[in-house]
């Protein structure tokens, strides 16, 4: 049987950049500062994936190619000296969407837990989903893996099932520290 191993997975918008309603244009990215510190703290326990719901494809605001290509820009910038982030999963539909290809229920929409089923050796017990929405706890509840809330982005703003996290930070790196802590007791 293959080791358990520990990943962190971690929203794009109001989790490691600044959240744009549907982001456009690379020029408007702004990474946080913290960032970089949060992920050096996280890298020495897991991998790290980006999960990430892009809607802006389905509703004709952006082409995929276009998201690609503002996702490479994202990756690029942030694994400039080390390479932190393994890949950025992002899910282009929609159920309300206007473009007909991507109109539709995905079980890679967060909160559905496609992306993460797709890692079969997950330790469940000290796994992370980092995001700023209750759709990113509820996705890591799905998934069975721990949850952290950040009061960034949208503000923690859409509790419509009273999903309690398994903690809630100020940002990511204060989330990092706290994630240090807990698998430095294991």
């Amino acid at each position: 049987m293959r080791k358990k191993k520990i990943y962190f997975f971690l929203d794009r918008d109001g989790t490691i950049i600044k959240h744009i309603n549907y982001l456009r244009r690379i020029n408007d990215i702004k990474i946080y500062k913290n960032v970089f510190q949060s992920l050096k703290i996280l890298k020495q326990f897991g991998e790290i994936y980006v999960i990430t719901n892009q809607s802006a494809v389905a509703r004709g605001f952006l082409s995929e190619k276009k998201l690609r290509n503002i996702n490479n820009f994202i990756l690029n910038k942030i694994n400039r000296r080390k390479k932190y982030i393994k890949k950025i999963f992002y899910c282009p539909h929609h159920i309300n969407g206007k473009v007909q290809k991507y109109k539709r229920n995905c079980i890679y929409r967060k909160p559905g837990i496609g992306f993460i089923n797709r890692f079969k050796n997950i330790d469940k017990n000290n796994s992370w989903f980092i995001g700023d929405t209750y759709v990113d706890v509820e996705t890591a509840k799905n998934s069975g893996i721990n949850s952290a809330l950040l009061l960034t982005g949208k503000k923690n703003k859409g509790n419509t099932n009273k999903i309690k996290p398994d903690m809630i930070s100020k940002n990511i790196l204060f989330a990092s520290k706290k994630i240090k802590k807990c698998l430095l007791k294991v």
